[in-house]
């Protein structure tokens, strides 16, 4: 069972002084075009006698090497790859007791997690600021035993994940058939009864595509900007009755804010309830497809797992506080 961070003054070791590891995702967006071994070389430079070592390994072999990193019990983890890596580094972390914080370094696609927490994309630049980090916290949500630091997305938005990843280099073509069958299949079957939904235990709703966001929509839409602490969940859900209501979201999607549609309903809560057809669903986690058991209840975690942060980050939050 993954736990939060433990709060309750146990000692710990101080990760702005602890040995530090790295694990390289070598295929995740910005790592795959990286030079590892001078990136190695240059965390070493920065970070000095507190970096121990950093581990390269392809996605099939990267939980059983993060677990074997923080067997070690090391101050704090780098990680060097994109949101899902990132996440799968947060996931160990929880699954371990919390004892290790993580560093997401931009070195994927998007990097919504990285920009969070460094508020910037720019690799060098956040390898530079390595030297004065302070620690903090990242909140979470919790479903079907599974964490997610970003967003959880429900119904339609699984299957266009699905097809997302198919056609990620190197594509296996009929992998890709099959993932456009299934979009489209799952765009029908989310017209006739995409996933039910309650907050904070209200009535029971329907809706096309249902989006969780920790904290809110705009702090992943724009990770850059200096947000206060999440607190609870954003709920968007997506009402659509039609294949033209579908045309018409679409529509507003590509030419303005897609908030702004008609279909869109927008709401806080700090616990979601949540009810799929299927018993093995897939959902989407930071941006990455999961299957997952069967779940009932979306949960927010205020001190999921510890980070570390640049110093500079962090004084807007305190100021807010």
């Amino acid at each position: 069972m993954l736990e939060p961070v433990r709060t309750d003054g146990e000692e710990r070791i101080d990760p702005r002084t602890g040995t530090i590891v790295a694990i390289a995702n070598p295929v995740a967006g910005a790592a795959s075009k990286l030079d590892l071994p001078a990136l190695e070389a240059r965390l070493r430079d920065t970070l000095g006698e507190r970096f121990d070592r950093m581990e390269v390994a392809p996605p099939d072999a990267i939980a059983a090497t993060m677990k074997a990193l923080l067997a070690s019990a090391p101050a704090a983890l780098l990680v060097i790859g994109g949101d899902g890596t990132a996440r799968a580094a947060a996931k160990a972390v929880m699954a371990g007791g919390g004892a290790t914080a993580i560093i997401p370094l931009p070195a994927g696609t998007m990097n919504i997690l990285p920009r969070l927490v460094f508020g910037h994309a720019d690799l060098n630049r956040a390898v530079d600021e390595l030297a004065d980090l302070a620690p903090d916290t990242l909140p979470a949500g919790m479903v079907g035993g599974e964490p997610f630091f970003l967003s959880a997305a429900f119904g339609f938005a699984a299957s266009l994940a699905r097809l997302r990843e198919a056609l990620r280099p190197p594509r296996v073509w009929p992998d890709v058939a099959a993932a456009a069958g299934a979009c489209a299949r799952a765009s029908l079957h989310s017209l006739r009864g995409g996933p039910h939904y309650t907050l904070d235990g209200g009535r029971w709703r329907r809706a096309h595509t249902l989006v969780v966001a920790v904290g809110s929509v705009a702090r992943v839409a724009a990770p850059d900007d200096a947000a206060p602490p999440a607190e609870a969940f954003e709920v968007a859900a997506l009402h659509l009755r039609s294949a033209v209501d579908a045309l018409r979201a679409g529509g507003v999607a590509l030419t303005s804010d897609w908030r702004k549609s008609r279909h869109l309903r927008i709401a806080n809560a700090s616990e979601v309830g949540i009810r799929m057809r299927s018993h093995r669903p897939m959902i989407v986690l930071d941006g990455e497809p999961v299957r997952v058991a069967r779940m009932d209840q979306i949960t927010f975690v205020p001190d999921a797992v510890p980070i570390l942060a640049p110093a500079s980050r962090l004084a807007p939050r305190a100021a807010h506080a």
